[in-house]
C-alpha cells in the first residue's frame, strides 16, 4: 500500500518498505525486508510503499532514519 507519510505504527508494522520516485518507473529502494517470526505470525504480509523524489539524497536518508527510528 502506498503511503506518503506514514506514520511510526505503520512503519513498525511493515514486513516490507519500499522507496519509490512515482516520476521515475525504474526507480526503487528496499529499506526494510522482515523475513522474520513476524512474517509467519501475521495474517496478512504488510507492505509500505513510500513515494520520495530519487534525485534528493537528503529526503531519502531522512526516511531512512526515520524508519530506523521507528523500528527500534
Amino acid at each position: 500500500m502506498i503511503y506518503p507519510n506514514p506514520t511510526d505504527e505503520v512503519l513498525n508494522s511493515a514486513h516490507l518498505i519500499t522507496l519509490y520516485d512515482p516520476r521515475v518507473p525504474d526507480w526503487n529502494l528496499v529499506v526494510v525486508d522482515a523475513v522474520d517470526e513476524r512474517t509467519h505470525q501475521a495474517p496478512t504480509y504488510n507492505v509500505v510503499d513510500i513515494p520520495v523524489d530519487s534525485t534528493n539524497p537528503d529526503a531519502i536518508q531522512r526516511w531512512k532514519e526515520s524508519i530506523t527510528h521507528a523500528r527500534a
